[in-house]
């Protein structure tokens, strides 16, 4: 109940849509059918996705209830195979079903339960005997996790770092034959994409905020957390208590990979998703408890009775919280399920002709109405997806463009919204070089910057050209090895990257 109720779209699934539709289609693994570019992080998932597709032929339903099967699955292997009995496997469950990092995440259409899932699966390798094949399974696992979401690995490498020690010798070959398929991915995007990183990498890591600014919005993404969520900073906390005073078997392993995942998230500045980041090492913590057997006496037996009812209650709190007027705070930290699930949300169905209906949705159609050729918007998913293939989008935030993830960000203002670091994390807008949007979508480079126009040439070239040819490859490999940052470099000292462009904040 509490994730049927709370189940919604976000508009980052959208993106992944319109890619798997331009595959779907012909296009190739594209967002602007014009151009190469990885949009989305989650290969794994949008491959997923796109062959469920196929046979459904419905994009949204479809991941609504792929995400939905796959936390159920994981709830019913929580209780059932990990937990050393129903009871604790009940007690943990609650936990999750109390966090509402997990909650939100978990049928939104991201690619968040197929990594939990594969974290539960990991766990359940762990409990084999020590053997080659416990360590093939494990590295692979991990690999496909990675696959799914690059950060994932922070909380499966632990682990797998002592399975493999304490093999040694032919381990290795078989680690390495488990993470077969990344390699295989990364080699395919580097051939294909012109870099085995998603451009969401260079546009989210690439903003030129400095470090420490980066760390106290990772703090401040905690402390959100805190005050919107508390249940979920409290269980991981708990976890970190319990095997600090060694009174039961913990696993450590995983403790420490969700740890190590929590110190990423506040070095790279956490999110402009309330709890996005946190459902992950959330089920570490979860699993960390519960993954060594141990007695539940009658206190346990009364604190699942007490989490249980707990989370029924919380069954309402789900059903009305979205109706709660969406606040971002201070720190540019915005709650995106209680912004979208009104339109979005699996229970808006009945009540509306058409789900969703959104207003994002409604521009998108409208552009494709009137034949806009280009148009720059912030929030692309939607507008991208309904717009469909003939409608260039350019991202003010950069997350699908790859000339503009590669320019820093305008820190400072975000839509006209200041926050009190004056950046919001994963939405920092890039000025529009002159010259640029006349560029699109496939016309002549008219950038009025000559080194910025040799560089961006050296992208189409990656992005446009031919796949097999050999000064695209060779090209390829020269921008990898930084042989062309001169040119962005010349241009940057000549543009500073300082005042908010219009066409940013509008």
């Amino acid at each position: 109940m509490v994730l049927v109720t709370a189940a919604w779209l976000d508009d980052d699934a959208f993106v992944t849509f319109r890619t798997t539709d331009n595959l779907l289609d012909g296009r190739g693994l594209t967002w602007n059918p014009a151009e190469r570019v990885q949009a989305s992080t989650h290969a794994l998932w949008l491959f997923v996705h796109a062959g469920l597709v196929t046979v459904t032929g419905n994009h949204e339903l479809t991941c609504v209830a792929l995400s939905l099967v796959l936390s159920w699955l994981t709830i019913f292997l929580l209780i059932f195979r990990v937990a050393p009995s129903p009871e604790t496997g009940c007690l943990a469950a609650g936990a999750l079903i109390l966090s509402k990092a997990w909650v939100d995440y978990a049928g939104s259409g991201l690619e968040d339960p197929l990594t939990r899932l594969l974290l539960l699966l990991f766990v359940l390798v762990m409990r084999r005997p020590e053997g080659d094949g416990r360590v093939f399974l494990l590295s692979l696992l991990a690999a496909l996790a990675t696959l799914n979401r690059p950060d994932a690995i922070l909380v499966f490498a632990p682990a797998l770092a002592v399975a493999l020690y304490r093999r040694r010798g032919r381990a290795w070959g078989l680690a390495a034959l488990g993470f077969a398929p990344l390699l295989m991915w990364g080699l395919f995007a580097l051939f294909y994409f012109g870099s085995p990183w998603p451009n969401s990498a260079f546009a989210k890591l690439g903003t030129g905020v400095p470090r420490i600014g980066r760390v106290v919005q990772g703090l401040a993404y905690l402390l959100d957390s805190l005050i919107r969520d508390p249940a979920t900073l409290l269980i991981i906390g708990l976890a970190v208590a319990v095997a600090w005073r060694r009174s039961r078997p913990v696993d450590l392993h995983l403790l420490a990979g969700g740890a190590l995942y929590l110190l990423y998230v506040v070095w790279i500045g956490g999110s402009y998703m309330s709890g996005r980041f946190l459902g992950l090492p959330l089920t570490a913590a979860v699993l960390a408890l519960v993954a060594r057997p141990f007695a539940l006496g009658l206190p346990g037996r009364r604190a699942t009775v007490a989490a249980l009812i707990l989370a029924n209650l919380s069954v309402a709190v789900r059903v009305v919280e979205p109706m709660v007027q969406k606040e971002i705070g201070v720190f540019g930290i915005g709650d995106e399920r209680r912004t979208h699930h009104p339109y979005t949300g699996l229970v808006s169905i009945p009540a509306e002709e058409r789900w969703p209906e959104h207003y994002l949705r409604r521009h998108g159609e409208e552009l494709a109405r009137e034949g806009v050729t280009v148009s720059t918007e912030g929030a692309i998913g939607m507008i991208g997806f309904y717009a469909g293939p003939d409608v260039h989008i350019v991202d003010d935030f950069a997350i699908s463009d790859p000339l503009l993830a590669r320019l820093p960000g305008q820190i400072g203002a975000t839509f006209n919204r200041p926050h009190a670091l004056g950046w919001r994390a994963g939405h920092v807008p890039r000025t529009i070089p002159e010259g640029y949007l006349e560029s699109l979508p496939d016309g002549p480079n008219r950038l009025a910057d000559p080194d910025l126009a040799a560089y961006y040439d050296i992208l189409r070239t990656v992005t446009r050209g031919p796949l097999w040819d050999k000064e695209r490859l060779a090209t390829v490999v020269r921008l990898n090895l930084g042989r062309y940052a001169p040119l962005l470099e010349a241009y940057l000292q000549r543009h500073p990257q300082g005042a908010l462009h219009a066409t940013a904040a509008e």
